[in-house]
């Protein structure tokens, strides 16, 4: 389980502190939605080519939504323009227009989908930083993302995702040590470390004034599978 503490106010501690945290509780997520989005990492996933050569622990699927500020709604893009970071944001892959594998919208998992994805935009705009006044839409990525063991979930090290909000969901852990997650405040100092263990472990972060990182999985066992499986949904 995660181990910082949950109160009553999620939504306030990301208003405070820059961060808030969830689990498959609080997000209502029932064993069974959870059962489909796994499968789909087994089933939508092709090889991230965007690592430095030879590096292949990173496999990924990828949607892309229109956000109306006025009322959250979201727009599924059937085909997403290129995805984008400066260099200065992703030292390993920015500055490049990159692609991925899209993700069907109509996969068994949309509706459990659009649920968090509802969930990371009501709360990001309660929390005070999204403006429903806004003019001009905004884009939400989706990121599926499965690193398998020995593998590094952030090669970039200590960074920002050059986004307004990002939030976190654990899929699945299996046969893996490590992926601690630490957060930090703009001059590095680190603010809190913990794990995402149960399936929905979850996190939102204002990614304006935290930075994040996760240190390297590693097999628990030398025999079979180890890998991890983690949801990214970034505004920007």
């Amino acid at each position: 389980m995660l181990s910082i503490p949950h109160g009553s106010d999620e939504v306030g501690h990301l208003r405070e502190w820059g961060f808030m945290t969830m689990t498959a509780k609080t997000l209502g997520i029932a064993d069974g939605e959870l059962i489909s989005l796994q499968q789909l990492y087994d089933n939508e996933l092709d090889r991230d080519e965007w690592l430095p050569e030879g590096k292949g622990y990173r496999l990924r699927g990828y949607q892309c939504f229109d956000v109306d500020p006025s009322n959250l709604a979201t727009t599924h893009v059937t085909e997403p323009p290129p995805y984008f970071q400066p260099v200065a944001v992703n030292h390993v892959a920015g500055g490049i227009q990159r692609r991925f594998r899209a993700v069907p919208w109509d996969y068994p998992t949309s509706h459990t989908v659009a649920a968090l994805i509802s969930v990371f935009l009501y709360s990001v705009r309660a929390a005070g930083l999204l403006d429903s006044r806004r003019k001009s839409p905004l884009a939400l990525d989706a990121h599926y993302v499965r690193i398998t063991a020995p593998g590094r979930p952030a090669p970039e090290g200590i960074h920002r995702d050059g986004i307004i909000a990002g939030a976190v969901h654990l899929v699945r852990r299996v046969n893996i040590m490590g992926g601690t997650t630490s957060l930090f405040d703009s001059s590095e100092n680190r603010i809190c470390d913990f794990v995402l263990d149960a399936p929905l472990d979850s996190f939102i972060f204002d990614d304006s004034r935290l930075l994040h990182y996760t240190d390297e999985v590693r097999p628990a066992q030398p025999d079979g599978p180890a890998y991890r499986d983690v949801l990214l949904l970034g505004v920007r």
